[in-house]
């Protein structure tokens, strides 16, 4: 599943985004802000539609965003990305490991090691089921991606401006000292 929105005719919007990154500021950091709320309703969808065995699938859903790279970062023309996500295991030896095993359980490999449930090993069976075996497709990200799509979009380009505002604003109050 992918796809790609790209927004046009918003040559102020680029210009400030310059301007932030010509100052000193961070416009990924509004990238991202403004990336998170454009998804935020479509995480909610997502986690209304997933289906549910253990909860593991529906706990580790979430919104991921990735800026460029060090060496990318000299333009705002280079692609950022946010979109939904589906979450790590907790590391070994954390709290956060230890209430992430007591509520979904751990499931014993052939080899006979112990390890807890982890939704990114079998998203996809969900997703797109497994034919050979009779299993069903109960696709909850396509189905999301299609109702929300243009939303999301929306959602994107009115939450960019007060995000590199806001940026802009953070730069200028910082004393040059």
């Amino acid at each position: 599943m992918s796809g790609k929105i790209e927004l046009k005719g918003l040559a102020e919007l680029e210009a400030k985004l310059e301007n932030l990154l010509a100052v000193g500021g961070r416009p990924n950091r509004a990238l991202n802000e403004a990336g998170r709320v454009a998804w935020r309703s479509a995480l909610d969808d997502a986690r209304r539609r997933v289906p549910t065995d253990t909860g593991a699938l529906k706990a580790s859903l979430g919104i991921a965003s990735r800026a460029p790279k060090a060496g990318e970062r000299s333009t705002v023309s280079t692609v950022h990305v946010s979109g939904l996500r589906i979450g790590k295991v907790p590391k070994p030896g954390t709290r956060r490991r230890e209430r992430y095993v007591k509520k979904f359980g751990t499931r014993r490999l052939a080899s006979g090691k112990v390890v807890p449930v982890n939704p990114r090993r079998y998203w996809h069976l969900v997703e797109f089921g497994v034919g050979a075996h009779g299993i069903p497709a109960r696709s909850y990200l396509r189905s999301t991606m299609d109702a929300n799509a243009t939303d999301i979009a929306a959602r994107f380009r009115d939450a960019l401006a007060p995000a590199v505002q806001k940026a802009l604003d953070a730069t200028s109050k910082v004393d040059p000292g």
